[in-house]
C-alpha cells in the first residue's frame, strides 16, 4: 500500500510539473508577442512619420508642388496618429489631440497655399515642421535604445513639450 502511495506522488508531481512547464511556455508566447506587437506599432509609427521627406518649410515652399508636399506631411501625420493611440494605451487622447492641432494647422497652411499661391506666415509653417521633426527624433531614439514599453504621455511631455514651438495646455 505505502508503494502505491509513493508512486501516485511520484505520478501526481510529474504531472504538475508538466503542467506547470507547459503553462510558463505559453505564457513566454503570450508575452513574446506582445513585445512583437509593440515593436510593430513604432515600426509603424516611424515608418508614417518617414513618409515626410522634408522637415525644412522653406525647401517645401519653393518645391515645384508645395501643396502636396503639405498633404503628404498630413498623410503621414495621419497614420501616425493612429499608431501613437497604441504606443501611449494611457494617454491616446492627449497624445491624439496634439497630433490633430498639428494636422488641423497643416490643413489650413495648404488650404491657403492652394488658394494663394503661398503662406504668409512662413515662419509659423516651419516651427511646425520643426515641431514634428522634434517629436520623430525623440521616438527614433527611443526605438533605437530597444525600449519597446508603452511610452507615458507624461514623459513625451516632459521630454520635448519645452522645445516645441506650439504650446499645448499641459
Amino acid at each position: 500500500m505505502k508503494k502505491i502511495c509513493y508512486y501516485s506522488c511520484i505520478i501526481l508531481t510529474i504531472i504538475c510539473l508538466l503542467y506547470a512547464i507547459i503553462n510558463n511556455n505559453k505564457l513566454n508566447a503570450i508575452n513574446n508577442s506582445q513585445n512583437i506587437k509593440q515593436e510593430t506599432i513604432v515600426t509603424d509609427h516611424l515608418l508614417s512619420l518617414s513618409l515626410v521627406e522634408e522637415f525644412d518649410g522653406y525647401k517645401i515652399l519653393q518645391s515645384e508642388y508645395p501643396s502636396i508636399a503639405i498633404q503628404d506631411i498630413i498623410d503621414g501625420l495621419e497614420v501616425a496618429d493612429i499608431s501613437f493611440m497604441y504606443l501611449f494605451e494611457a494617454d491616446r487622447i492627449s497624445v491624439s489631440a496634439v497630433y490633430r492641432r498639428y494636422i488641423y494647422i497643416l490643413e489650413q497652411y495648404r488650404l491657403e497655399q492652394i488658394k494663394t499661391g503661398t503662406i504668409e506666415d512662413k515662419e509659423d509653417f516651419n516651427n511646425i515642421l520643426k515641431d514634428i521633426k522634434i517629436i520623430k527624433n525623440w521616438l527614433e531614439s527611443r526605438y533605437h535604445d530597444k525600449n519597446y514599453e508603452p511610452y507615458k504621455y507624461e514623459e513625451l511631455k516632459g521630454a520635448i513639450f519645452d522645445d516645441l514651438n506650439i504650446k499645448f495646455e499641459q
